[in-house]
């Protein structure tokens, strides 16, 4: 009798993903990995937007709290799996993973860059070391090491200038805001001082005028090789809260309009050997003319879902990568689509200092036939969910009235 003829990778079964995160970067991936039909498990959520899921399977043996790589390896060794792809979906994720055991990296791979190299778009201080360094277009920071660092700035630098700190989701946890504008060296000492105590290190930098409009981003992935296999372009259409806040509206835009941004964007992630996902945050200066990048997230981001359904799906792209196969380049994507998060952008209007209160109507039309962030009719249990808490949270503060 013949032997079996091994199944071609076109026949077998696709390796399931471990999604590690939460949130709306965790329902993005596991709706871009779902609807492709790949088996997944999600870690580290608890929150209904993701349990909500249609495609939500939790991880056997419950979720996983803190992510580090020592409570990561140990879960990894007890699941009865031959292999799976890991997708982290968080700052901290993306560490633990990338400081994996080569044991465990080899049955659990990922498409992530060394612990080195995601250091320098992770850690904000060593970030603004490494833009002064390759000489890339980024705004004034000043990295507060010193106790007296701040004793050289001058007065008037307090009010154009703001604090932000090198671990953005620890700091975020803590204070409940991205960054802070401390408008006068007293009050910068003492927000200084207070996140020191937390251990926490905190920098200034210079605050680029403009409006939400003058946001803008560039979302993709770089393989194994070194090959920018995707790069979506989107701009910022309305944001909340208002300086440092999230989108809540963003259209796709052709990369053609932000050259410079892409230029820059090469140069840093080919500069220090970056592999995997990004999504890199840039503001036009109108003073000089310079797209400035403020940020690289390392890691899948709230809008993943919205570059999948434009066809740049970075999900897909990871797990091949991760596993070793070719990933097909896309060099094109329609343009003039739109992504709204209603709940946040009701919450966006006149929110920007100087800026007028639009009106409701006009707000509400701009979201027909854009796509929503966290409701879509073949997963619509997340959305749903997240409107019934916040209608409910909206009854209680006016019954307190």
């Amino acid at each position: 009798m013949p032997e079996p003829r091994p199944a071609s990778p076109a026949t077998r079964p696709p390796v399931p993903v471990l999604v590690l995160g939460k949130g709306i970067t965790a329902l993005g991936v596991v709706r871009a990995l779902g609807r492709r039909g790949f088996p997944l498990y999600v870690a580290g959520a608890g929150d209904d937007l993701v349990t909500g899921s249609r495609w939500y399977r939790p991880l056997p043996g419950g979720r996983l709290e803190e992510p580090n790589e020592a409570d990561l390896a140990a879960r990894l060794e007890t699941l009865e799996v031959d292999r799976m792809v890991l997708l982290p979906c968080s700052d901290a994720w993306v560490m633990a993973v990338s400081r994996l055991e080569p044991a465990l990296r080899e049955r659990f791979p990922s498409s992530v860059a060394p612990p080195d190299t995601l250091s320098r778009l992770v850690d904000k201080g060593l970030f603004a070391e490494t833009l002064r360094e390759m000489r890339l277009p980024h705004p004034r920071t000043l990295l507060l090491r010193e106790a007296d660092a701040l004793a050289a700035v001058p007065e008037e630098s307090f009010r154009s200038f703001f604090l932000k700190p090198a671990n953005s989701g620890r700091f975020a946890g803590e204070f409940g805001v991205k960054a802070v504008r401390p408008q006068s060296r007293e009050r910068a000492m003492d927000l200084v001082a207070k996140a020191r105590e937390k251990g926490l290190e905190l920098m200034l930098q210079e605050f680029i005028p403009g409006p939400a409009t003058r946001h803008y981003f560039l979302d993709g992935f770089i393989d194994r090789r070194g090959r920018v296999c995707g790069m979506f372009a989107r701009r910022r259409l309305r944001m909340f809260p208002a300086e440092f806040g999230n989108s809540t509206s963003t259209e796709s835009i052709p990369l053609a309009q932000v050259r410079g941004a892409e230029e820059t964007m090469r140069s840093l992630l080919g500069g220090i050997g970056y592999r995997g996902v990004f999504s890199g945050e840039f503001k036009l200066d109108e003073r000089d003319g310079l797209f400035k990048i403020l940020e690289v997230n390392a890691r899948p981001w709230w809008f993943v879902g919205f570059a999948a359904a434009c066809g740049v799906d970075v999900c897909h792209m990871a797990h091949r990568d991760a596993l070793g196969e070719d990933v097909d380049v896309v060099a094109d994507y329609p343009v003039g689509r739109r992504c709204v998060y209603p709940r946040r952008d009701l919450e966006s209007r006149g929110a920007e200092p100087g800026q007028k209160r639009l009106p409701l109507a006009p707000l509400v039309r701009s979201w027909i036939g854009a796509q929503q962030l966290t409701f879509c009719w073949d997963d619509p249990r997340p959305g749903l969910r997240e409107l019934a808490s916040w209608t409910k949270s909206k009854l209680r503060r006016k019954l307190r009235w």
